[in-house]
């Protein structure tokens, strides 16, 4: 793995989490400490039982009454979950029940989250275009962990 190692760390976990809840996927971008990834860990599977709430209240209709149309994709973000210590965790749902969670330090920007997070649920489709990798299993793939480093440190810019 490689480890980012700018000064502006602001995205430090992503998570792909299956249909199931199973982890398919899990990765910091800091310096490994094992505090740190227990931390995340736990943040990520808290975030899970928001997220499910979350399904539950977007399930049940709602009233809408200034007649807006919604967008289709603002039903897949679900954005900010919740703030722990110097962390904020975001998400976004996939029509196939896949949750990608990702935490992030000091964010000042968020607008580009949602952006970030299509472009992590491209990129697995990209993973899933292979016929040699199967759906809701474990990635374990050196392409797709380049290839989200990549994304990872391009949008650590752009939060800046």
């Amino acid at each position: 793995y490689i480890i980012i190692k700018d000064k502006y760390k602001m995205i430090v976990c992503l998570a792909l989490i299956g249909k199931k809840n199973n982890p398919l996927y899990i990765d910091s971008f800091i310096d490994n400490n094992e505090d740190d990834g227990l931390k995340f860990q736990f943040h990520v599977h808290t975030s899970l039982d928001i997220i499910e709430e979350k399904i539950k209240l977007y399930n049940t209709p709602i009233i809408n009454t200034n007649n807006k149309k919604k967008n289709k994709d603002d039903d897949l973000y679900l954005g900010h979950l919740f703030t722990s210590e110097n962390y904020k965790i975001y998400a976004y749902i996939t029509n196939t029940k896949l949750k990608i969670i990702t935490i992030i330090k000091n964010v000042k920007n968020d607008q580009y989250i949602k952006h970030f997070l299509k472009d992590i649920h491209t990129q697995y489709i990209h993973y899933l275009s292979n016929p040699f990798n199967q759906i809701d299993t474990q990635i374990k793939s050196n392409t797709f962990q380049t290839q989200i480093q990549q994304l990872v440190k391009t949008n650590n810019q752009k939060l800046t």
